[in-house]
């Protein structure tokens, strides 16, 4: 399954690539083209969406399976306490299937380190979600700072990086969710 969705996730990204600054015939085509190497590989059907304009692409598999990928994603139904507030998204990766939901979204604030941690430990925890473990290292002059919890069925990850020179935090959350 794994190997699955890294062939299609980078069938897609490089059909972005190519016809992401195209006109819409040439989105279409890229889509298609993507459609019929999944159905290739995978001996199953997929509807890929591409929108330059919103940055995102989405796939829907026939076997329910949902991918959103790229800055534009849609953030409705995501854990509030998973967003960190006033920040950008720069990507996102969001799927559906039958026995599984998943995110892994990377955001940037000009907040700190030590702010960003205490935002997800806190509201984690405040949410009910167990912290399991904290690991932070320092190299080149780069901060990171892993955070994992656990809650029910759910495992989430956060990790922040911040250098001495940056100007942003890169937040990283990766959250999956048994149905």
């Amino acid at each position: 399954m794994l190997n699955r969705i890294i062939l299609v996730f980078t069938v897609v990204v490089i059909a972005y690539n190519i016809n992401c600054r195209c006109e819409n015939v040439a989105q279409k085509l890229a889509e298609r083209v993507a459609e019929k190497a999944i159905e290739k590989q995978t001996g199953k059907k997929a509807d890929i969406d591409i929108n330059a304009k919103e940055g995102k692409i989405e796939i829907k598999g026939d076997d329910g399976t949902k991918v959103s990928i790229g800055e534009g994603t849609d953030l409705t139904g995501v854990p509030p306490q998973l967003i960190y507030p006033g920040a950008k998204t720069e990507g996102c990766v969001k799927t559906e299937t039958a026995t599984e939901k998943a995110l892994s979204v990377v955001f940037k604030t000009g907040d700190d380190v030590a702010k960003v941690e205490t935002h997800y430990s806190d509201g984690l925890k405040g949410d009910g979600w167990a912290q399991k473990g904290r690991w932070e290292a320092t190299q080149n002059d780069e901060k990171v700072v892993t955070l994992n919890f656990e809650k029910d069925k759910s495992t989430c990850t956060v990790w922040i990086k911040r250098g001495t020179l940056d100007t942003e935090t890169a937040i990283g959350v990766i959250a999956r969710e048994a149905k």
